[in-house]
Formats: C-alpha cells, structure tokens, sequence
C-alpha cells in the first residue's frame, strides 16, 4: 500500500506552503461605488492599510481597506473605477510592502512601487519594507554635506540645498511655482 495518510497530508500541506498560503481571508462584496466597495464578513480578519484583490471583467484589481466596522469593510480601489460586482470574492493580501534593491536607483517608480519608465520589472530585495513604515530617527541618519547649486540664484540664495536633501515647493495653483 502507499504512503501513511499523515504523511500525504504533511507532503501536501508542505507542497502548498510552497506555493502559497494554506488559509486565505476573503469576503463577497455587498456594495458598489464608482471608488469604493464593501466587502462583508472580514472585519475580525482585516486592519486599516491592508490590501484586498478581487477578479472581475478578466482582471484583477487591488485596493487598500480605508474601514472597518461591525458588518465589513470599506475598498477603496488603487484604480479610478471599480469593475466588481455584487457577490465577488475578495482576498486579503496583507499590508502594503515594497522589497528595495540595489538596482532600483535611478528607476521611475509608482507609490506601489511599480515601474513606470518602461525599462523593465525591478528586483526584488531580501528584506521586505513596509510603505508606512516610521522614519528613521533625524539624529541617526547621514549628513548632508556637499552643497547643490540649482542654477537659481533666489533659490541658491534663500533656500541652500545639498545633495540627498529632500525638498518639497508647495503653494496653490497659478502662482509661478515652474
């Protein structure tokens, strides 16, 4: 006779851990908006950030729970349109993660960490980082010392940069920001 029971059970329990995970949290959605859905019966299951995916039309869309109640949660779609319906499954996939590597600098990338240049798929690092993670602490990071000259005077003048600073020009529309 085969194998013992047990060990079939293991070898396949092995197998799918493999390939994925053995328990997936899903829910049928119970209300549709052009952005946003409802999705019922995850609520234990599900936290604020998480990410959900449901196939509709042929495709697969993603969204991030921006709810959570008593009854389900709310979708909001990373897409301008929802193209689910009543009673379609979704999946939860977890929080939002990116997986850096060396070889994304000088990329063009999305907030989802997809590229948007057109130079092919990114690889992924080692370690996974989560997309709200908590900065590092202002007096552990590296200094900024070699100075950038932008080309404009007021700007060099008024507001002196350096090289890996981050800046951000912020002002309402029509006010000569360009």
């Amino acid at each position: 006779m085969g194998a013992d029971p047990i060990a079939r059970l293991a070898e396949a329990m092995a197998a799918a851990g493999r390939d994925g995970a053995l328990v997936r949290v899903g829910g049928p959605i119970r209300e549709v908006t052009a952005s946003a859905c409802r999705i019922g019966g995850v609520a234990p299951f599900v936290r604020l950030g998480d990410r959900m995916s449901f196939s509709a039309q042929g495709r697969t869309q993603v969204g991030e729970i921006v709810r959570v109640d008593a009854e389900g949660a709310t979708l909001k779609a990373y897409e301008s349109r929802i193209e689910a319906g009543i009673g379609t499954i979704a999946h939860r996939l977890g929080p939002a993660e990116l997986r850096p590597d060396p070889s994304w600098k000088g990329r063009v990338i999305d907030a989802l960490g997809r590229p948007v240049d057109g130079a092919g798929p990114l690889g992924a690092g080692e370690r996974a980082a989560p997309l709200d993670a908590d900065p590092p602490a202002a007096l552990g990071r590296a200094r900024v010392r070699a100075p950038l000259r932008t080309g404009v005077r007021a700007l060099d003048l008024f507001t002196p940069l350096c090289a890996g600073q981050r800046i951000g020009i912020f002002a309402g529309s029509g006010v000569g920001k360009s």
